[in-house]
């Protein structure tokens, strides 16, 4: 008996399935000659407010400490300027804060810095660790070509190569066999440079730049490691100004972010 209520039900839903097929085929619901793209695009400039968006949201509650800990922070480091060989400009305190939670939220490790001068991007990534949101440890690298300032926060985890170029610094860390998992460049880059790095971890690590608008060294940075690693990182460029007032923020900042697609990931929630 159950036998044949199977042939009866495959007979029938194979029939059913023909006429439904064949009705879908008449009414063009089904194109059997259609051409479906393969491809989801969405543009940079969207990418870029998405992934601020997301990070400011996630860190949220730890935006007004920073603040706090960048104005109280704010005397030591423009005490250091009279130390320096090469007066030159800082990052602002806004967009240390945003500096700082983008370590907190890739959590690097090993830091590989260029462009130290009186330490307040340097101090931004130290802090991230050391902060009650941070919750894990790294070790910072830092050179600066034209200054040799001591910073005033530094410990064991934070390792200064004081007038020394970025290929100097790269070229020691790679004889150490140390591989950062994410770089800081506030300094103009060369195809020396990235050719060392490119020994190192480099094309698995997240690079942060500052200086990222017109022509200046952020744009020719991320270029020239576009065009020497390409299809490799997906740029994000600096949050907008509503966006950032949005969260509390001044609405101006230069820092990009290049982020390698192997990191990206789509999560249930």
């Amino acid at each position: 008996m159950k036998s044949i209520i199977k042939r009866i039900l495959q007979t029938f839903g194979i029939r059913i399935f023909r006429e439904s097929y064949a009705q879908a085929l008449e009414h063009n619901f089904i194109k059997t000659n259609s051409r479906i793209s393969p491809e989801f695009k969405i543009n940079q400039r969207d990418f870029s407010s998405l992934f601020w968006r997301i990070l400011l949201e996630t860190f949220r509650d730890a935006l007004e400490p920073l603040e706090r800990n960048s104005k109280k922070e704010s005397p030591n480091f423009e005490a250091l300027r009279k130390n320096s060989q090469y007066d030159t400009g800082s990052i602002p305190d806004d967009s240390s804060i945003l500096l700082s939670i983008i370590c907190m939220n890739f959590k690097p490790k090993i830091v590989a810095e260029v462009g130290t001068f009186i330490g307040r991007s340097t101090h931004a990534i130290f802090r991230a660790s050391n902060l009650e949101f941070g919750n894990y440890s790294t070790e910072i690298y830092t050179c600066d070509y034209s200054n040799d300032i001591k910073l005033h926060f530094v410990n064991d985890s934070v390792i200064q190569y004081p007038m020394a170029s970025s290929v100097e610094m790269f070229q020691s860390l790679l004889d150490l066999d140390i591989k950062p998992d994410l770089y800081y460049f506030d300094g103009r880059l060369g195809d020396q440079d990235l050719t060392l790095i490119g020994r190192m971890n480099f094309l698995n690590s997240v690079i942060v730049l500052d200086d990222f608008e017109g022509i200046e060294k952020g744009v020719q940075n991320a270029s020239l490691i576009e065009s020497m690693y390409p299809q490799i990182f997906v740029t994000v460029y600096p949050p907008e100004a509503d966006l950032l007032k949005a969260f509390g923020l001044r609405p101006k900042t230069s820092l990009a972010v290049m982020i390698p697609k192997s990191l990206i990931r789509f999560s249930k929630q």
